[in-house]
């Protein structure tokens, strides 16, 4: 190493025996008076970094002839690396700039409802006894999940063209349920999870089931709060299955919001419907938007919760017994989630109008918008009604901010961290903690399918650091995989745009998940 350094080589090959899981830091830079490391952490954590590493410049890796061979944790089979290599694995060509709407200057783009919103809209809807009417309404993966869900609850639903109607009875007719499954989705697992809870009382035991993705995600933080209520909660290692009896026992119940707000959003729309009183006192609150949304949707169904904020250590939510769901009818809002990949795009190409945006609904990932203009884009809102027109212009100039948390949005980081590699400067963002458990462990993942752009990224504990782009060594298209992510996906799409290399993905139909419309959006 020392010799190739003193002798300028541009290159040094070696395996850098790093276990991943002591490891507290990712880094694909390494400063520009040293030679070019290219490396890869021993390990289960450091694993990716052995596919990677070949993207990053290096001429060989390691692999193993088969499972019964290997020689080190975390090695991939040749099997396994061969079809990581394997260019006809990568069957999706991400699109360039001019082959898509930012072909033009300013082009316009719909948004589909909030698929956050519409999934509390949906359970709030079977609570109620009656017929509720939902608005602005564009199914994907996880909003048709929900509709499921609560047909197994005994719920009636239809939908005509962008309205959906539901027809329940209310929670006093879910009689007799023993399994729901959950599709994929992991707001739709934990906000099911103290419904079950709660229809579990007097030893009926209920099972929350799913498939695909979910089940390779920990919930072990939804068990814990379960157990906190009181009930009982078998699982699988904190993954689904769940198996939930006992009821809830408790009216005073405590546990951590640090891991996600989704399970708080749960008991905060079950509670309600106790005989008695309940106090919830949530410790080190997480992403309170999405908090902020439940309750905004449970007050748009006649339902109350009084909060104390003791910020941020904790907040008390104090929560009324026999209240009642009331049905609706409910215009769901535009997703700032997805509109945030297009309001990047047009950021970096030409600009772009996303039309009928709210800017009251209690979506996290509006922040967006402040990101934009504090990085020196051009961000105009001009009203259009009870909505807005958001104007979005490629006008960058010295960033007036470099740190950004984003503990409350985690959702934004894919895309945000294309926006930050693709702005002058060093840009930082916090949270990174909050990505271990989502459709992929993102910090990973983020690290692992940008750093193939030439993105600089590294990664120190809860931070991420990026600083531009240091170029690709090898001249050929970037082969990036999803991970069944659909956030990955989107923002893999995206960032080709601007990319000189061709960008093929692996698979993109996990992008159904939040945004079936989103390849026929762009490339429209």
């Amino acid at each position: 190493l020392y010799n190739s350094h003193k002798s300028d080589k541009d290159l040094v090959p070696d395996n850098y025996m790093q276990r991943g899981e002591e490891s507290g830091s990712l880094s694909n830079s390494f400063g520009e008076d040293q030679a070019s490391l290219v490396a890869f952490c021993m390990g289960e954590a450091g694993k990716f970094t052995r596919h990677l590493c070949l993207e990053l410049g290096a001429p060989y890796t390691y692999a193993a002839l088969d499972t019964d061979n290997c020689t080190a944790p975390g090695q991939y089979t040749k099997t396994e690396m061969e079809q990581l290599l394997n260019r006809a694995n990568y069957k999706f060509t991400a699109p360039k700039a001019n082959e898509t709407i930012f072909a033009a200057e300013f082009p316009q783009v719909e948004i589909p409802c909030s698929k956050s919103m519409a999934q509390r809209a949906i359970l709030a809807a079977a609570l109620a006894d009656g017929t509720t009417v939902l608005e602005n309404v564009e199914p994907c993966n996880d909003i048709l999940g929900a509709i499921e869900a609560v047909k197994v609850l005994g719920a009636e639903v239809s939908l005509n063209s962008s309205t959906l109607t539901i027809k329940s009875g209310g929670i006093a007719s879910f009689n007799n349920i023993s399994e729901i499954s959950v599709g994929e989705s992991g707001l739709l697992a934990r906000l099911l999870i103290p419904m079950a809870t709660m229809l579990s009382a007097g030893g009926h035991e209920i099972a929350i089931t799913g498939h695909g993705s979910i089940l390779g995600r920990n919930l072990q933080e939804s068990a814990n709060a379960v157990e906190a209520a009181g009930a009982v909660c078998r699982t699988n290692n904190g993954h689904l299955p769940f198996c939930i009896s006992g009821g809830i026992k408790r009216r005073e119940i405590a546990f951590s919001g640090k891991e996600s707000s989704q399970i708080v959003s749960g008991f905060l729309m079950i509670l309600p419907l106790l005989q008695e009183n309940t106090t919830l006192t949530i410790a080190n609150p997480a992403s309170l938007p999405y908090i902020e949304m439940t309750i905004r949707v449970m007050k748009a169904f006649g339902v109350e919760v009084v909060q104390e904020n003791h910020l941020p250590e904790k907040i008390i939510y104090k929560l009324s017994g026999r209240q009642k769901y009331t049905p609706t009818k409910l215009y769901m809002d535009p997703d700032w989630s997805s509109a945030a990949n297009f309001a990047v795009a047009g950021a970096l190409t030409g600009g772009v109008i996303l039309k009928n945006m709210p800017l009251a609904s209690s979506q996290a990932d509006g922040f967006i918008l402040t990101m934009l203009e504090e990085m020196g884009y051009g961000v105009e809102k001009i009203a259009a009604g009870e909505m807005f027109d958001i104007k979005i212009s490629p006008t960058a100039g010295e960033a007036a901010l470099r740190e950004f948390n984003l503990t409350h949005c985690p959702d934004l980081f894919p895309i945000a961290t294309v926006l930050a590699c693709n702005t002058p400067g060093e840009i930082v963002f916090t949270g990174v903690e909050r990505l271990a458990q989502k459709e992929s462990n993102r910090g990973e993942t983020i690290f692992c399918e940008l750093a193939k752009l030439g993105y600089n990224i590294r990664i120190e504990g809860d931070k991420m650091y990026l600083c531009g782009k240091r170029g690709r060594k090898a001249d050929a298209p970037v082969l990036g995989c999803s991970h069944n992510d659909h956030r990955i996906a989107m923002a893999l799409y995206i960032a080709s745009l601007v990319e000189e290399y061709p960008v093929l993905a692996d698979e993109i139909k996990c992008i159904d998940k939040s945004f079936p419309s989103f390849v026929g959006k762009l490339k429209r």
